[in-house]
């Protein structure tokens, strides 16, 4: 999973970001460990923007988990999308809206 990007300038938006990116990692890494890999977090942000092709290749990745933040007012929209590795192209994508007091539900 690559950190997730975030369009503000806020430092305390970029940590909610980074926050939120770990914590989906979490979740992930629980799932089912002997199927799905996750890396660290800190391992993660180097290689934050390195294109998907260079991921297959470091990583021996199938999927990559790339997604953004958006926070308006006192909600937060998360877009989430899996990308397979071999061609670039999108398996999977969803978007999540809701309230930030809720953002663990979501």
């Amino acid at each position: 999973m690559r950190p997730f990007d975030t369009q503000a300038d806020d430092a305390g938006d970029k940590q909610f970001t980074e926050g939120l990116t770990e914590e989906i990692n979490t979740q992930l890494g629980r799932l089912d460990p002997d199927r799905l890999g996750v890396i660290a977090p800190t391992s993660s942000r180097l290689l934050k923007g390195k294109p998907i092709a260079e991921l297959e290749t470091l990583l021996r990745v199938q999927f990559v988990l790339e997604g953004s933040v958006r926070r308006a007012g006192k909600q937060v929209r998360i877009d989430l999308q899996l990308i397979s590795a071999k061609d670039q192209t999108p398996v999977w994508a969803e978007s999540y809206t809701d309230n930030l007091r809720d953002i663990l539900k979501v």
